[in-house]
């Protein structure tokens, strides 16, 4: 099953007993209703600015806080991409790690992480089809894939 975003429209909250009689909705008077947007997401960075993270790694390296968008050369050697320490992390952090040399099969990419924080129980996920990709997000006590 595909999983996606998904917008919540919270209706406006109305005093209790008031009723527009009469008047359409569009000529309620604003004043007497009361509306409570949603909460900001943690990571509020519009995705143009995210783009602008994306880094190529060849070799073993530890993944920037900067750090979005990491491709991953695969065509001559195993890479392994260590995620970050919390502690200098937001919640909601994203990293989208992709196999762009094509040759995961044989040369894997091995997503490790630092301290006790596991990555959906794993201290390690390791791709191993070539170009394969994974995406995780720090959600204040792991990080996960999503």
């Amino acid at each position: 099953m595909a999983r996606g975003r998904f917008k919540i429209f919270v209706p406006p909250v109305l005093p209790s007993g008031y009723v527009p009689a009469g008047k359409p909705p569009s000529i309620i008077d604003p004043n007497r209703v009361k509306f409570s947007p949603p909460a900001a997401p943690v990571d509020d960075t519009p995705d143009v600015d995210k783009a602008k993270g994306r880094v190529k790694k060849e070799e073993d390296a530890s993944a920037a806080t900067t750090d979005h968008f990491i491709g991953v050369d695969t065509a001559s050697q195993a890479v392994t991409i260590t995620l970050p320490n919390t502690n200098s992390i937001a919640v909601g952090k994203i990293f989208l790690i992709k196999d762009e040399g094509g040759n995961a099969g044989t040369n894997n990419i091995t997503i490790a992480t630092t301290g006790d924080i596991n990555i959906d129980g794993s201290s390690t996920i390791i791709l191993d089809s070539d170009y394969a990709s994974i995406s995780v997000y720090y959600n204040g006590t792991e990080w996960s894939v999503y």
